[in-house]
């Protein structure tokens, strides 16, 4: 924001985001103002994407889209179109047309070509025969195992050993065990964080729920037991977030 004000001088602009919209109706308010003409640029988050009927808008712009494209998660390409494919349609709600300018390095990428063309049905086709190739969810299963601890280190060794405790009985299943690594976020209330993602063939026959018993794991309460003092242990099987 800074940047802008310094490049374009005289630009008025608003900040939208977390801190900005703190308080009661926080969003209405500072969305009525820049309605009403009091800047000429809205700056903000994710939260810019959904929900505001702006007429005057012809302009959306995404800085940095790679952050979102390459996201270590199953789901990111996927939620990152439908992230820009909402931002997309906050511009030329009007009677003007809009333009979306959207910055990347990756412009062959699959989201980027769909977002150009429009078409999701397309994409969501393409992403089902990657999966279903790769065995991946909804054709297969995946199990998050989530380490936290005061310590990077402790908390980064404990995950190590855990993965080899579990990797002969993951394998002999036909899974897999990818990491450990470090979460998304890394550090949480003062605890680190590191995580391990088991991947494998469901066994379940089709229509039915999955169940927690079909994952290859020795008992919850060995594994944590097994892990030194201060060390949690969460296991998310079929986890909506990796």
């Amino acid at each position: 924001m800074e940047q802008l004000a310094t490049e374009l001088e005289g630009l008025r602009l608003l900040r939208f985001d977390r801190d900005t919209t703190r308080g009661r109706d926080g969003h209405r308010r500072l969305l009525e103002r820049f309605a009403a003409g009091e800047a000429d640029v809205l700056v903000g988050t994710q939260m810019l994407a959904k929900g505001m009927d702006l007429p005057a808008v012809t302009l959306a712009a995404v800085l940095a889209a790679d952050g979102l494209l390459h996201r270590p998660d199953l789901r990111a390409s996927e939620q990152c179109l439908q992230l820009l494919l909402q931002l997309a349609g906050r511009a030329g709600r009007g009677e003007r047309p809009g333009e979306v300018l959207v910055q990347t390095y990756s412009p062959d990428h699959p989201v980027i070509r769909h977002l150009v063309d429009g078409r999701y049905e397309a994409f969501l086709a393409e992403e089902l025969a990657l999966r279903r190739q790769g065995g991946m969810v909804p054709f297969g299963r995946a199990c998050l195992l989530r380490l936290a601890g005061p310590s990077a280190s402790g908390t980064a060794t404990a995950a190590a050993a855990l993965a080899e405790r579990i990797r002969p009985a993951v394998e002999r299943a036909g899974w897999v065990v990818i990491g450990p690594a470090p979460a998304p976020v890394a550090r949480v209330a003062g605890r680190s964080r590191w995580q391990l993602l088991l991947h494998g063939p469901s066994r379940v026959t089709e229509g039915a729920a999955p169940a927690e018993t079909d994952l290859p794991l020795p008992p919850e309460s060995d594994l944590r037991r097994a892990l030194p003092p201060g060390v949690s242990l969460t296991i998310d099987p079929d986890p909506l977030e990796l």
